[in-house]
């Protein structure tokens, strides 16, 4: 049982990894991500030095150190033989983290590479991208017996991990380079300003040419950047956390974050937490011994190596919280009956009912326990931030109707104008509506009354000049600046400024 001493410093340990996790992510250089990399685990561990080994041509038995660092955070020469290939090769071979002093292993610190600089500990982490083993972050000190503890491992590789995929995002950056995203947003913004806007069709596209992203639907901006984060999120297998308006896909989301994981070919298992008694919630998330000593499977075994979605994890209470706890710190659950421990290899992927950062304030939600369950976070826009997908949802929804579906003329407007409180699954309500009636025609009638009563259309003259001072304050009032980013001459957009009476 871990002591309140060291729940508090796991505590303190996952509100310092969340805050350097989000330092690492906002880095797209990799000159300057590796070395941030191995600040931020120096500052975590109280570390005397830190060296991030990767594998190169001939994998483990070719290590290179990208970058090493003493706690002054001044870079060290001939890393090389200051890193001991015995401990790394342990990581290797076992997978597994390495913690030791000279107290603990005097045998392996003895070694006459490490002896020679008197090292008296050192922490060795795997750093894995899409569970294949791509270095290590090696850590040590050669003053302090037992400087690193094992209760710091999870925090410490859920660290490693996300050092990687940020590793990984700055790599990829740099090869593509950003002229393409800057190109992307310069014609956006052009064809936003100059382009004569169009109404939008009141036809449906066909259900056969909507875009989609596996079982998802969508194209728009804001609908990539989803597709982004779940890809980001597939590469890893540290729990996840969905963040979304009620009806806005979460299920849907988690699935095909384990569809593009390497744990696609086993099970993905849904479980809601709320509305369901503690007790028989404890059996179906942790599972049960009979009194005829026969086992009833939990959701945890069921996902056996694949992806278990908890729905509103939030209503767990206070004691199934810590068994969760244990769950995602040890690997293990502990079954209602007193039966002997079950072992966990499942990816847990989340979703609360409320803001996690509300519930820690109240007291009703383990703060450790949340900073455990966001090292990732998938975030899906609202319904109402994607408009321009409702066209090819709606199509998708109706595919089922035979024959095409004809909008009565100001539907798509409406359709588009509105807010869906109900996000996707208000939409698919309004095409099962459609079906059930038989009808292949839809109308603004058919939708919400505060849709056909309460348009929000905004001028296109307000959408223009939003832009513009968009521009300008991005631009800190530079107008040469402003332009460049508008795409369009100098020229144009003095003349816009008086237009629009922007000073």
């Amino acid at each position: 049982m871990i002591s309140p001493m060291n729940e508090q410093k796991e505590l303190t340990w996952l509100r310092r990894l969340r805050r350097l996790s989000e330092r690492l992510s906002q880095t797209r250089e990799v000159e300057r991500l590796l070395p941030k990399i191995l600040e931020t685990a120096i500052e975590l561990t109280d570390a005397e030095r830190g060296f991030l080994v990767r594998f190169g041509r001939r994998g483990p038995r070719d290590l290179r150190v990208e970058v090493a660092l003493g706690f002054d955070g001044e870079a060290l020469r001939g890393a090389t033989g200051k890193v001991s290939r015995t401990i790394v090769q342990r990581v290797v071979q076992s997978g597994r983290a390495v913690v030791t002093s000279r107290e603990e292993d005097a045998d392996l610190l003895d070694a006459s590479s490490v002896q020679a600089r008197r090292v008296r500990s050192v922490a060795c982490v795997p750093m894995r991208l899409r569970g294949k083993l791509e270095g290590v972050l090696y850590l040590d000190h050669r003053f302090e017996h037992q400087a690193f503890d094992e209760h710091d491992l999870p925090c410490l590789e859920a660290f490693a991990d996300q050092a990687m995929l940020a590793l990984e995002t700055a790599e990829l950056h740099r090869a593509a380079g950003s002229v393409n995203a800057a190109l992307r947003t310069t014609l956006a913004e052009l064809s936003t300003l100059e382009a004569p806007t169009a109404a939008p069709s009141d036809r449906l596209p066909d259900p056969g040419e909507v875009p989609r992203f596996g079982s998802l639907v969508g194209a728009s901006a804001a609908a990539q950047q989803l597709y982004e984060a779940i890809e980001r999120c597939a590469r890893s297998s540290r729990p996840a956390h969905i963040v979304g308006e009620a009806g806005a896909g979460k299920a849907l989301v988690a699935r095909e974050i384990h569809m593009r994981s390497t744990r696609s070919h086993r099970a993905f298992v849904v479980q809601s937490c709320s509305g369901i008694d503690p007790r028989e919630l404890d059996a179906l998330l942790f599972g049960r011994t009979t009194l005829a000593f026969t086992q009833q499977e939990g959701a945890f075994e069921r996902a056996g190596s694949g992806t278990l979605y908890l729905r509103d994890v939030d209503a767990l209470d206070r004691s199934l919280q810590r068994k969760l706890l244990d769950v995602v710190v040890h690997g293990t659950t502990a079954p209602v009956g007193n039966g002997p421990p079950r072992l966990v290899d499942c990816r847990l992927i989340v979703s609360f009912s409320r803001a996690p950062e509300e519930l820690a304030q109240e007291g009703t939600f383990r703060e450790d326990l949340i900073h455990l369950l966001d090292v990732q976070r998938v975030e899906i826009p609202p319904l109402r931030d994607r408009a321009e997908d409702i066209p090819a949802l709606l199509s998708s929804f109706l595919a089922e109707v035979p024959g095409p579906i004809e909008l009565d003329p100001g539907t798509m407007d409406a359709l588009v104008d509105y807010g869906w409180p109900g996000n996707v699954r208000e939409l698919k309500n309004l095409a099962e509506r459609v079906i059930a009636g038989g009808s292949a025609r839809l109308s603004a009638r058919d939708l919400p009354r505060s849709a056909s009563t309460q348009p929000r259309v905004r001028p296109l003259e307000e959408v223009r000049r939003e832009l513009i001072v968009r521009a300008l304050e991005e631009s800190k009032g530079k107008k040469s600046a402003a332009a460049r980013k508008l795409g369009i001459p100098r020229s144009s957009l003095y003349r816009l400024l008086e237009r629009y009476g922007i000073s």
